[in-house]
């Protein structure tokens, strides 16, 4: 996972949530709270007792937490809204191959769609531009040192807004592999967003499935540096 303080998911994202996050999110049990023994100590308790229990019933969530939405794409929309963003971005239009590598990424990082979260395009980690995160589970590392987190990632309004900021955040933090993107490289790609931390898995996997997807989308196969060109199905 990777963020700017902890910005992404997908490989991983890590930081771990405070307590007073999960309770703003977590459902309020009123049948616990109405059992609680001092609301039964006295009159008096009891009315602090309501009052108390009202307040958790209306209170506002943590600024900025939203909850968790799930936000469905199919490859043309995703690959048209980073399309638009590459250009707002970098000031150019992406070539052909750089437009299906990071369309790969988002495919990689979100279960071809299916499992998009708050137009989240590439489990980026954080706050958003406009202030808003979720929490969720992810998991961290592979094989033995894996593990299950609680994370915050990034939230979006739309799908434009969240695509912007994955390629304004590739951009920032990422050189290497925006330029690998341009060179239409799925290796120089993958190898930048690995040298920067934006995945804990294994370089190597992350890099077979990204140039799979990719090579399916252009109808020809992309080189994998040390690996059969992927197979097209």
């Amino acid at each position: 996972g990777l963020g700017e303080a902890g910005e992404r998911r997908g490989g991983g994202r890590v930081l771990a949530m405070r307590g007073t996050v999960v309770a703003a999110i977590l459902p309020v049990n009123v049948s616990e709270l109405r059992e609680a023994p001092e609301a039964k100590a006295s009159k008096a308790s009891e009315e602090q007792f309501k009052l108390a229990l009202e307040g958790a019933k209306t209170a506002a969530p943590s600024p900025g937490l939203v909850p968790v939405v799930r936000t469905q794409l199919s490859a043309g929309p995703a690959q048209e809204a980073l399309r638009a963003a590459w250009e707002k971005v970098t000031g150019e239009a992406p070539s052909d191959k750089t437009l299906a590598l990071i369309t790969a990424q988002w495919a990689h990082e979100t279960g071809n769609g299916a499992s998009m979260y708050n137009y989240n395009f590439a489990g980026i980690k954080g706050t958003g531009p406009s202030g808003l995160t979720v929490a969720q589970h992810t998991r961290e590392g592979y094989g033995a040192s894996e593990r299950r987190i609680v994370d915050n990632f990034r939230a979006y309004s739309s799908a434009e807004e969240g695509a912007t900021d994955y390629v304004a955040l590739l951009k920032r933090r990422f050189p290497d592999a925006v330029e690998g993107a341009r060179q239409g490289d799925p290796n120089a790609f993958v190898r930048g967003l690995k040298a920067r931390g934006y995945f804990t898995g294994q370089e190597s996997a992350y890099l077979n499935n990204v140039a799979s997807i990719a090579s399916r989308y252009l109808g020809q196969p992309l080189e994998v540096h040390g690996a059969p060109p992927p197979v097209l199905d």
